[in-house]
């Protein structure tokens, strides 16, 4: 069905992006889980993320068999340049990607993080991290050099 379309998502370091909700999950009034989450210490939240087992970035781009199933695929990590590169792809000049303003600013990830909670994001998500090149600190070198997505669109725009 969608064969016949650009489909494009963006993935994130799994430790960088858990850190990223607990902490807009925990101070978004009205947040479908602030009045559960707001209390809880992070490792609580890892805990309750873990029992839900719900997130997952491959989930959304992949099928059951973990086929990734959109054609191009960016870095959070990259999000302008890889947005720039996915406008030259499509065919379109380089557009303002708009940041939305947050009113929740936290600390850099790896301080909400011990061993322990290193340790549960690298086995509960490990199939993310591999997938898609991750270690804690960021991109591993093989991982930036991964083709992501179904089709090579590393060389300019579709034909």
């Amino acid at each position: 069905m969608y064969d016949s379309f650009l489909t494009a998502a963006f993935v994130r370091n799994p430790w960088s992006w858990l850190a990223a909700l607990y902490n807009a999950v925990r101070t978004s009034e009205g947040h479908r889980d602030q009045k559960r989450v707001a209390d809880m210490s992070f490792a609580e939240y890892l805990d309750w993320e873990i029992a839900r087992n719900r997130r997952s970035l491959l989930r959304h781009v992949a099928d059951r068999d973990g086929r990734i199933m959109v054609d191009f695929l960016g870095r959070f990590e990259n999000l302008h340049e890889d947005f720039v590169r996915l406008c030259r792809i499509i065919g379109i000049g380089p557009q303002e990607l708009p940041h939305a303003s947050t009113q929740r600013p936290h600390a850099d990830y790896r301080e909400y993080y011990d061993d322990a909670t290193r340790w549960k994001v690298a086995e509960h998500w490990a199939r993310d991290i591999e997938t898609f090149g991750y270690e804690f600190d960021g991109v591993t070198p093989a991982g930036r050099e991964m083709r992501l997505g179904r089709k090579d669109l590393r060389r300019g725009a579709i034909r």
